[in-house]
């Protein structure tokens, strides 16, 4: 395959750290086999011997441009209630090391801590103490449906974001859209909407597949309610959504993902294989004849090129406005495309002025 060129320079990296597996929840959609029940406080304290190696190599490819890295640590759960204060000892042994490898080889780079959680933990003020320490902030996942196990659990996640949100260290609310979550936000949850009103910026994720895929995975059409829904209840905090309005108004927007830019460390690998560090599927599945082809080196270009393909972005009239979806779930195997749920997006949209009018006071409103 000669791979499409699709990934724009960017001024910032992310780098995401799975600092454990365990965890307080049982997420269904989950990606995480959570096989390993182990934390090793020592992995933790030295992610960032891996991060001066890797990163030391995009670093010399990309320092024109970048002024910004952003580290995410997330688990399993690194907040829940049970994990011992020597777990937490290794978070602020982590946060020193990673400052002190970026104040001697990385000067010009701006660290930004991002601490993502379920919320559904007690003890504030240890997770406060360490999300205050690193200057970052702490983000949260939420979903309706196949994540909470009682009523219990989620409603102290919603009083847990609502708490840290108060209190200016919460920034985000991460959602996953499946068959399941698009049924239970659009007919029966209330939830987004508060968390949108109260200020949350909200992250939508498209399911990577799992086990569970078969059941799980949704439809363009079912995306597309999803987004319907949130037009019309005026959900403009959500980040994919407010792109859509800034390409269809003639603002400045961005890609959904620029991946190139953003890498993983898992179980001490370091990776910016999707596919290989975001499902426990076989690479078969998403890659299928090209799984042969996969290289560190172009893994993001090829994905890429597979997803332009089967998605049909080419033909589309958007293409050259579109922020384009997350390419990894587009090329699994098992996803089959139909009319795009960003190009039906798009459409609606332009529909009506009404819709574009009313996002434009809210976008106003929201830049004064």
């Amino acid at each position: 395959m000669n791979p499409l060129e699709f990934y724009k320079i960017s001024d910032y990296y992310e780098i995401a750290c799975m600092l454990f597996e365990p965890c307080n929840l049982k997420c269904k959609f989950c990606f995480e086999d959570h096989k390993n029940k182990t934390i090793d406080t020592d992995y933790i304290e030295n992610i960032y011997k891996i991060i001066d190696e890797k990163f030391s190599i995009d670093y010399e490819k990309y320092k024109h441009s970048l002024k910004t890295l952003y580290i995410m640590m997330w688990g399993g759960e690194i907040f829940y209630d049970a994990l011992p204060d020597e777990v937490f000892k290794s978070y602020y042994k982590f946060v020193n090391n990673i400052k002190d490898l970026f104040d001697r080889k990385f000067q010009n780079i701006k660290v930004i801590f991002s601490w993502l959680s379920n919320g559904v933990f007690t003890n504030y003020k240890r997770v406060e103490g360490i999300v205050r320490y690193s200057g970052g902030i702490i983000n949260f996942s939420y979903d309706p449906v196949n994540r909470f196990s009682t009523y219990k659990q989620k409603d102290l996640m919603v009083k847990t974001a609502t708490h840290f949100k108060k209190i200016g260290l919460a920034d985000k609310i991460s959602i996953t859209l499946t068959k399941d979550s698009i049924k239970g936000f659009t007919e029966n949850d209330d939830l987004l909407k508060y968390f949108n009103d109260i200020g949350f910026l909200i992250d939508v994720n498209y399911y990577i597949a799992n086990v569970n895929w078969q059941s799980l995975l949704a439809t363009d059409d079912e995306i597309f309610t999803f987004f319907k829904w949130a037009i019309d209840n005026k959900l403009y905090k959500i980040k994919v959504l407010e792109k859509c309005f800034d390409s269809v108004t003639g603002k400045p927007s961005s890609s959904y993902c620029n991946c190139l830019w953003c890498s993983q460390i898992t179980h001490g690998q370091w990776s910016v294989d999707c596919a290989k560090c975001s499902s426990v599927l076989p690479s078969e599945l998403f890659y299928g004849e090209y799984t042969s082809q996969i290289t560190e080196e172009n893994s993001n270009q090829i994905k890429a090129s597979i997803g332009l393909v089967k998605r049909g972005c080419l033909a589309c009239e958007y293409h050259h406005i579109c922020q384009h979806p997350c390419w990894i779930s587009v090329v699994f195997k098992g996803f089959k495309p139909s009319i795009c749920f960003y190009k039906q997006t798009y459409d609606y949209i332009k529909s009506n002025d009404a819709i574009i009018n009313d996002f434009l006071k809210w976008k106003h409103n929201e830049t004064k």
